[in-house]
């Protein structure tokens, strides 16, 4: 089958068209300006929502900052704080599980998340691998989210890094890296920037731990 055949019939599928006509009309609020309205509105709903369980969460959770709702919305399209702390634990747990497996003949490890946002899964992932064999750090596009994590997110240390490559890291300086959907959002010439870049960064047997959407 060519692949205009291949197009077609992806394009014919009824869940791939409505899918077609989102992103289109997406493509049309941002070539409108409209996005940021929208997104604000997304935010009010979703805050309306989860408002109930969200109270309940900070009853009984009362010592666990959350992000502003704005920074959680922005990075994980939700403000669902229960999910956000059970998420972030269940991921940790298995990151930390893969580290130790492929990393523990290593004196001392150095483990980068890129693409952390306001901390889901870096503020445990700290709490599941050795303190005094581990060096923690994160990065993101987003100032706001790396700001909030420096003054709630003890242990790590955190930069700020452009669309672009390159990261603010040394070559060979990491011997485990963590992108947690963040291809997801990008072009595929960002794609294989980036690829290029976080294997600057990782040193040699070192381990890229990537996941994405589609």
């Amino acid at each position: 089958m060519d692949i205009n055949s291949c197009i077609d019939r992806h394009l014919a599928a009824p869940d791939d068209a409505a899918s077609l006509m989102k992103n289109w009309i997406h493509y049309l609020a941002g070539r409108l300006g409209l996005l940021p309205t929208i997104d604000a509105w997304k935010l009010r709903r979703a805050l309306r929502r989860m408002a109930d369980a969200n109270r309940a969460f900070a009853d009984a959770h009362p010592d666990y900052a959350t992000p502003p709702p704005e920074l959680s919305f922005d990075a994980y399209n939700h403000v669902d704080w229960t999910y956000y702390r059970e998420s972030g634990i269940d991921q940790a747990r298995f990151l930390a599980g893969e580290i130790h497996r492929h990393l523990r003949e290593r004196e001392s490890v150095d483990v980068l998340e890129w693409g952390c946002g306001p901390g889901r899964i870096l503020r445990h992932l700290s709490h599941c691998l050795p303190s005094g064999k581990t060096t923690l750090c994160g990065c993101d596009v987003n100032p706001e989210s790396i700001r909030w994590c420096r003054e709630h997110i003890p242990g790590v240390t955190f930069a700020v890094n452009d669309m672009a490559p390159p990261l603010p890291y040394a070559d060979d300086s990491m011997d485990c890296i963590i992108a947690s959907s963040v291809f997801t959002h990008l072009s595929e010439t960002l794609h294989r920037a980036w690829s290029q870049d976080l294997l600057r960064v990782l040193r040699p047997g070192g381990i890229l731990i990537v996941s994405l959407h589609g």
